[in-house]
């Protein structure tokens, strides 16, 4: 999950559709914070305060044991969270992020991956590439995103292989409808007192719901996850 300009959250995004797919999905999952220093899925996660990627980027028993890796995942979050320590939080070297992301694989087959503005560019790049489908955050302007299915980036590659989602934040069908790419998916603005007070669920109004579960069905191609989702 990754923001098309400074002004695009992705964090509430991200945490909506861990929390479906955590309802919906028969694998375990686990949501991974690439933002080190604000973390900002332990607040719309309900962060039980545990968790240290870090550690389990350097932890040689994480590498042997399966049963070892969820030591260092916050287990007590809505959705099972991998995020720096909360005493020591800092930017995530992109190295650590690859690695903690390959120990997670072994226990949770569906990884989701936010990737919010001011991630150092290394580790977006990491991100980028260890992703099966790549979600772009934007709002209704930013439709206009041929620039992305140009050149031999890795956006430009996953987008030629419809592996790129861009999300329109208070968009609507004739904003899908608008795009000759046919990859847009149009999400109602949603009230932010929840993400103040801290937490997200499942969406239950019609329009969201059958919003993010486009979106879901997306991502997956309409089967369980196998591969993080960035």
């Amino acid at each position: 999950m990754l923001p098309l300009d400074t002004r695009s959250a992705t964090s509430p995004i991200t945490a909506t559709l861990a929390s479906l797919m955590q309802s919906t999905l028969p694998d375990p999952l686990v949501a991974v914070d690439a933002d080190g220093v604000s973390q900002p899925l332990r607040r719309l996660l309900s962060s039980s305060g545990a968790g240290d990627l870090i550690g389990l980027a350097a932890s040689h028993d994480a590498s042997l044991s399966r049963a070892r890796v969820t030591d260092f995942v916050d287990m007590g979050a809505s959705v099972p969270l991998a995020t720096c320590w909360l005493d020591g939080p800092g930017a995530i070297p992109p190295e650590s992020l690859r690695s903690a992301v390959w120990k997670l694989r072994r226990r949770f087959p569906s990884l989701i991956i936010d990737v919010p503005h001011g991630v150092p560019k290394s580790t977006i790049a990491v991100a980028t590439g260890l992703a099966s489908h790549i979600v772009l955050v934007g709002d209704p302007q930013d439709l206009g995103h041929s620039w992305l299915h140009q050149g031999k980036s890795i956006l430009a590659d996953a987008a030629r292989r419809k592996a790129v989602t861009v999300v329109a934040v208070g968009g609507s069908e004739e904003s899908r409808a608008a795009c000759e790419h046919d990859d847009v998916v149009p999400i109602p603005q949603r009230q932010t007192a929840g993400y103040r007070a801290g937490s997200v669920s499942v969406p239950t109004g019609t329009d969201e719901l059958f919003a993010f579960t486009t979106l879901l069905q997306r991502v997956t191609g309409n089967a369980p996850a196998q591969s993080p989702s960035a």
